[in-house]
């Protein structure tokens, strides 16, 4: 049994067929020159096409553009990342460090207040008390940040929940505490 291309191809071949799909696409062109060519209406409908043309280029070239731009900077973000790597790092001074990382623990952690955080040339120190459904997400959270190169983990696990600590947040004091 012949397959489908095969039955369009033998009918495509019937004499009429390929006359009349010749005949429809010469209408087709001498339709397209009639409307492009008009005297009366011509002009506009040429400018019109030549306006579309230039916007479509206008906007390839802007799209090649930002896409080069896209390229070049993460061509050089990864450069810059391989030489850091290559390099070493350089570990910030313990102020910066200590700052970077209360940043991040605010992140991790809902009793920031109960957690210090000491720091010596990249090396971090926490302590305090924390409850035990935070510590791993407190210990990742400060390994990620930028010149930390060893995490000292002396904290104090409890196991309270928010609820029983008064729902305090931090260690402030609030007006009538004495």
């Amino acid at each position: 049994m012949p397959g489908l291309g095969e039955l369009l191809l033998a009918r495509a071949e019937q004499p009429g067929i390929l006359k009349g799909i010749l005949m429809f696409g010469c209408m087709g062109l001498g339709a397209s020159v009639m409307y492009v060519l008009d005297p009366r209406l011509g002009r506009r409908r040429r400018a019109l096409v030549c306006d579309k043309a230039k916007a479509y280029w206008r906007r390839t070239g802007k799209f090649l553009s930002q896409t080069a731009r896209d390229a070049r900077q993460r061509t050089y973000s990864l450069i810059a990342e391989t030489q850091t790597h290559v390099k070493g790092a350089d570990v910030p001074e313990d102020t910066v460090l200590v700052a970077r990382v209360w940043a991040q623990i605010g992140h991790a952690v809902s009793q920031v207040g109960t957690v210090n955080v000491t720091a010596h040339q990249g090396r971090v120190m926490l302590s305090g008390s924390i409850a035990a459904h935070e510590v791993e997400k407190l210990l990742s959270a400060v390994a990620t940040v930028a010149g930390v190169t060893t995490v000292v983990n002396r904290l104090e696990i409890t196991h309270a929940t928010a609820s029983t600590t008064g729902g305090r947040h931090n260690n402030a004091t609030h007006a009538g505490d004495s």
